[in-house]
């Protein structure tokens, strides 16, 4: 059940929490956790997304309440070695995730296996290191 007042976390973050995918968050959400405050109405995931948790993955967000792209999007940009990528809408606050893929990038190999964890709005969020959130946000690509 979607909150009466939707948060990125909520929205995005728990759901991945329940299903168990290595996720990370970075961009503009990552620098607020590390102290910068910011607007943002998304939110940035770098994940691994392997085909055998695709269907699951799309099950996490009701389409009554979102939108997901299809199964043979995430199949096939799960796939990509690198810059995968497809979004994650909420259809009533219009709030999104941008879902990188981490695919075979160094950097995001090097992020994800030293992720940060902090507890917002009382759930456990995975974050980027902060070393990896400065130059993601330079390259401007996950």
């Amino acid at each position: 059940m979607v909150p009466r007042d939707p948060s990125l976390i909520a929205l995005f973050v728990s759901p991945l929490n329940r299903l168990g995918v290595e996720y990370m968050v970075t961009g503009g959400v990552a620098s607020i956790i590390y102290g910068q405050p910011r607007m943002t109405l998304d939110i940035d995931l770098v994940l691994r997304l392997p085909e055998r948790t695709a269907e699951g993955f799309i099950e996490c967000w009701p389409p009554s309440d979102f939108y997901t792209p299809p199964l043979e999007v995430l199949l096939e940009e799960g796939a990509r070695p690198q810059h995968g990528h497809f979004n994650i809408s909420h259809h009533d606050s219009t709030l999104r995730a941008d879902v990188h893929v981490a695919g075979e990038d160094p950097l995001n190999a090097w992020a994800l296996s030293r992720v940060v964890i902090r507890t917002i709005e009382g759930v456990d969020v995975r974050a980027a290191p902060i070393e990896a959130v400065i130059p993601g946000k330079l390259r401007m690509v996950w």
